[in-house]
This record gives C-alpha cells, sequence and structure tokens, in this order.
C-alpha cells in the first residue's frame, strides 16, 4: 500500500500508456541512461501545474548493490531527483524557454515508506 497522494489522482488510470514514454521523456530533459528516473508521464493539467508520473524499480538498479546490499532501499536523493524530473518536464511542458531548470533547495521534506525493487513509484 502506498502513501496518500498530495491530490487526487483517481482519474489516472496507471495501467494504460501515458502522455509521453522514456523517449518522450527525453525529448525535454536531459536526463540520460541510468539517471533517467522517470518511464512515463501518465498525466498532467492543461497548465503543467500538476502531473502523475511512473517508475518500475527493477532489482538491477544501479543503487541496490549499494545501497543496503541486504535490503536495497532507493535512496531517498534519488527519490527527490524523481520528483525534480517531473517537475522539469512540467516546466519545459509548458514554457517554450529552454534554459536549465535545476532544484536549488528542498526544505520539509520526509518520506513516509520506502521504495523497493520491485515497486512501481508513482509521483
Amino acid at each position: 500500500m502506498g502513501a496518500e497522494p498530495l491530490f487526487p489522482i483517481v482519474h489516472v488510470d496507471t495501467s494504460v500508456p501515458g502522455v509521453a514514454d522514456r523517449e518522450g521523456i527525453a525529448r525535454l530533459i536531459p536526463h540520460r541512461g541510468d539517471m533517467l528516473l522517470l518511464d512515463e508521464i501518465l498525466w498532467h493539467t492543461d497548465d503543467s501545474v500538476s502531473g502523475v508520473a511512473k517508475r518500475a524499480v527493477h532489482a538491477d538498479e544501479f543503487w541496490c548493490a549499494g545501497h543496503i546490499p541486504t535490503h536495497p532501499v532507493m535512496p531517498g536523493v534519488l527519490l527527490v531527483e524523481a520528483g525534480a524530473q517531473l517537475a522539469a518536464w512540467l516546466y519545459y511542458n509548458f514554457t517554450p524557454r529552454r534554459w536549465f531548470a535545476g532544484f536549488t533547495r528542498i526544505e520539509e521534506t520526509s518520506f513516509h515508506l520506502q521504495v523497493l525493487p520491485g515497486d512501481e513509484l508513482i509521483l
């Protein structure tokens, strides 16, 4: 069971193709290879203020062998990065400007559940 979303997403069907796959995501954000942490953008508002993305977490992720080897847990910094990538995609989807948009600060952050290999992370 996952954490409660910040806004209602009952209208988002995670089992059908979204609005952008990894290739579509890569058209807007610069992340590649192991550092592209989103598989799909499932939904977004017309103004791109809110959106939902998905990431399938696999046992062969680069961090699994070294981040608690007997019980791999997705590092919080990668969870934050995945959220930042969704925010960047939403930003670039809405604006024609193409300068680098990156996080400069994160405050009052807490993690309520672990993300483990085999999980589907919904952001």
